[in-house]
């Protein structure tokens, strides 16, 4: 199985994958993070909504934003910082294609 980081510009990350990790086991990986992630802010949007408040969430280091429409069906409202000034305007394209 041959797997293929969706951030390409993350040439870090890129670099890793290619160089320190099996495709297959950093794949795996992923999804089990984004996963176990995913349980928390599904456990944290059921609390505030529980409590009739508003779910704002909080995206550091959101690359490229390709979480956002993950996130988009969850929050009220989402923060993202991203400190490579290209993935941040990439970023703020999607988050404007989602909104």
């Amino acid at each position: 199985m041959t797997y293929t980081y969706p951030d390409k510009e993350d040439k870090l990350t890129c670099q890793l994958i290619d160089t320190e990790f099996d495709g297959a086991y950093w794949g795996k990986s992923e999804d089990e993070v984004l996963r176990q992630a995913m349980e928390a802010v599904d456990r944290l949007v059921e609390q505030k909504k529980a409590r009739g408040q508003a779910v704002n969430l909080l995206d550091l280091g959101c690359g490229m934003g390709r979480l956002f429409t993950v996130f988009a069906e969850k929050a009220d409202s989402i923060t993202a910082a991203e400190p490579d000034a290209e993935r941040c305007q990439a970023a703020q394209a999607e988050a404007e294609r989602v909104s």
